[in-house]
């Protein structure tokens, strides 16, 4: 814990709060496309990790992810109407006895991944795949719909002096702006085991 807190204090003694300011997070690469019965959901973070960040997960701080989904129907010449609206989140953690990164994925039912190199477990945080938004039988043919996708940092419990640091000098908070596109859908959706025109 002392040595922990020691390198916090080292960090705020050696960089001026300037230089903490980190370029804005984006939701980027954003689409759906379809299973033989789902609608699925990918997309990436730019910008999620500042350098004051990975230092802190090095030094055994866990870090969140959390990711909130809207999807919306569009009506001709009507507001937006909400169908669903899902949230989950991505953890990283880091063994210092066994030197190796833990991501954990809420949406795949809390899977454990295991990375020896920081860089895939990085990039492993920052993208989701094949997230099941609904059901291809929910959506209506020919309909028009709309995905929004924000995700922001998750506030962590840390130890007592860490956790008044951290809160003080904002390393670790972003939340970004919704993103969002419209799709529309064809006239026959197929769907598996179901009759097709």
């Amino acid at each position: 814990m002392k040595r922990t807190v020691g390198l916090f204090l080292l960090l705020l003694f050696f960089c001026p709060l300037s230089s903490w300011a980190r370029q804005e997070v984006r939701v980027v690469d954003s689409f759906v496309i379809n299973s033989q019965t789902e609608l699925l959901l990918f997309f990436g973070l730019n910008g999620s990790f500042s350098p004051q960040m990975e230092q802190g997960i090095k030094n055994g701080i866990p870090v969140a992810f959390t990711f909130f989904v809207e999807l919306l129907e569009q009506q001709q010449g009507q507001p937006l109407v909400p169908l669903l609206s899902k949230s989950f989140r991505h953890t990283i953690t880091y063994d210092t006895l066994k030197d190796r990164y833990k991501v954990i994925l809420s949406e795949r039912n809390d899977q454990q991944v295991i990375y020896e190199d920081f860089a895939r477990a990085r990039y492993r945080m920052a993208v989701v795949s094949d997230f099941v938004v609904i059901s291809l039988a929910s959506l209506k043919p020919q309909a028009s719909y709309t995905v929004r996708i924000k995700s922001a940092l998750a506030k962590t419990n840390l130890p007592g002096e860490v956790n008044e640091m951290v809160t003080l000098l904002k390393l670790w908070d972003f939340e970004t702006s919704w993103q969002e596109f419209s799709f529309a859908v064809p006239k026959a959706i197929p769907i598996a085991g179901g009759s097709q025109p």
